[in-house]
């Protein structure tokens, strides 16, 4: 619909790092002897405004952004409570929660990794642009896939499965009878064990 919600009537600032970049930088770390006893942070190298996520997810989904709605933080305490009560009924992961709300609710979310740079050699190599349009198109393709596996009538996936497991089976026990590991007494046996074992 092209709205963005704000949690607070005030912009923040907020870093963020791509999961390759981190882990780049926590292998960095565990190679260096000065690392030792040091705490580094990892950034794309920028300070972002508090929206700039949410701009960059428009951005990479197409959507258009026309009104920034400010939401006042006691408004959704009401919620964040309902959504957590009722997880506890469906077994849902609750979209907001208190603590989450929390978390949201401060302003600044910003750290350096000039520490980091200076200290390791660490180049961010993916900015908050480049991450978020990664996992938009990891996300819509994730989506495609389990349509098209919802489309699948049950009793051809449960075929399907079936015979991947008997296959598999096949295989297992052709090994386990080359290579002598253990011998079936009688031998039929090895049939239903690869039929309804596997």
């Amino acid at each position: 619909f092209g709205v963005l919600p704000r949690i607070g009537w005030r912009r923040g600032s907020a870093t963020f790092v791509h999961v390759e970049d981190l882990v780049t930088l926590a292998l960095r770390a565990a190679e260096h002897g000065q690392a030792v006893g040091r705490t580094y942070f990892g950034t794309d190298g920028e300070i972002h405004d508090s929206d700039a996520f949410s701009e960059a997810a428009a951005r990479a989904f197409g959507c258009q952004l026309r009104l920034r709605l400010p939401t006042p933080a006691p408004l959704l305490w009401p919620f964040a409570a309902a959504a957590e009560l009722l997880s506890l009924f469906t077994r849902a992961r609750p979209a907001l929660t208190r603590d989450k709300l929390r978390e949201v609710r401060q302003r600044h979310w910003a750290c350096s990794s000039a520490a980091a740079q200076r200290d390791l050699g660490y180049r961010p190599t993916r900015t908050l642009a480049d991450g978020v349009r990664e996992t938009v198109a990891w996300w819509s393709a994730e989506r495609a896939r389990r349509r098209r596996l919802e489309g699948t009538p049950f009793r051809e996936v449960a075929l399907q499965t079936y015979t991947s497991a008997a296959v598999l089976g096949c295989v297992v026990e052709a090994v386990s009878a080359a290579a002598g590991l253990y011998v079936f007494h009688p031998s039929w046996l090895v049939w239903p064990v690869i039929l309804f074992l596997f």
